[in-house]
Order: structure tokens, then sequence, then C-alpha cells
């Protein structure tokens, strides 16, 4: 097949990229995953609680890289995104993930849902229970600028050595105005 033949059907071409919201829980408040049979998808998950974060355009990005070290390709998927003008909320929720095994669901402004911290693959049973190829947030990087109109806020960066790359979550994802998450 040639380049040439391959047609891509977008309805919006000025939207390039980027993460519109995110949500994170913990993967104690997590079970009930579904793999897709033959995709690479998660169809339905169980959460207790997530935290939101809804995110400015071109403030949040997931980024994938893989490597194959005798015989086994790990990848780090990276999720890093940018909270403006930090409020109490947003501190207590960065604070209350430090160190906590966590899972993520990241929505980009194409409506696809990517989950990270959650994999089938290297799992040590069939359940979501105990497995080790969750995210960790990495990184928080912050400050209040030094100008008028420079923004303060907080960049976030979560990673997940995992087995394989993001999946595809294919269930009922809908974001309240509240700042929680209905997932199905």
């Amino acid at each position: 097949m040639s380049i040439e033949t391959l047609q891509v059907v977008h309805t919006d071409l000025q939207v390039r990229g980027g993460l519109k919201n995110i949500a994170i829980a913990d993967v104690s408040d997590v079970s009930g995953v579904s793999y897709g049979s033959g995709t690479h998808t998660i169809t339905d998950v169980t959460v207790t609680t997530a935290k939101m974060f809804d995110l400015k355009l071109g403030t949040g990005s997931l980024s994938s890289s893989g490597s194959k070290e005798n015989g086994s390709i790990m990848f780090e998927n990276t999720i890093s995104f940018y909270v403006p003008n930090m409020s109490l909320a947003h501190y207590d929720a960065l604070i209350s993930m430090i160190d906590l095994p966590i899972a993520v669901w990241a929505e980009d402004y194409n409506g696809a849902v990517y989950c990270t911290g959650i994999s089938e693959k290297y799992n040590e049973s069939s359940d979501f229970e105990g497995h080790q190829m969750y995210a960790k947030v990495t990184s928080v990087e912050g400050g209040t600028g030094a100008a008028l109109g420079d923004e303060s806020g907080v960049t976030v960066t979560i990673s997940a050595m995992e087995g394989e790359l993001p999946r595809l979550y294919t269930g009922t994802y809908t974001p309240a105005a509240d700042g929680s998450i209905a997932f199905a």
C-alpha cells in the first residue's frame, strides 16, 4: 500500500493533539478491568474514586518510548500536564497522589481516552489486583512566574513502566462539572 492512498478523515483540522482532561485513581480504587479481546483496549472498569484535572489547550501530553532488553519490550508511558492557578484543592489532590500506585485516563481533543497504569502484560493474575505495572507521580514542578503576565501553576509528570503501550479505553468515560468522572 502506498502512502498516496492513505486517507485521513477529521472533523476539525485545527486540533493537532494534546490532552483535554485527565482522571487519576489510586489502583486500590480500581477493579473489574475488562481487556478487549483481540484489540488493544480496556472495555470496562470499576473505579470508586478518581480525581479529574481539566486542562488548557496545549498544556497536556502523552508520550511513549519502548526498548527491548533480553527479549522483553518495556514501554515508559509518560503523561505531563500543567495546572494553572494552583488552588488548595489542586494542591491537596496532588499531594495525596505522591508515592501512590495510580492508574490514569487521559482524554485527547479527538475524543479518544487512553489508559496507563493498567497493563495486562506481565500480570501475576487474571484480575487487576496485585499487578505491578502501575503509574506514579515522578515530578511536580511549579512557580509563581516573574512578571505580571506570567502564569503561576504546576507541571505534573506521571510515568508508568509497562509491558505495553497505553490502551484505548472504550467504555463510558463521562467527566462531570463537579470534577468527578463516571466510568462504565
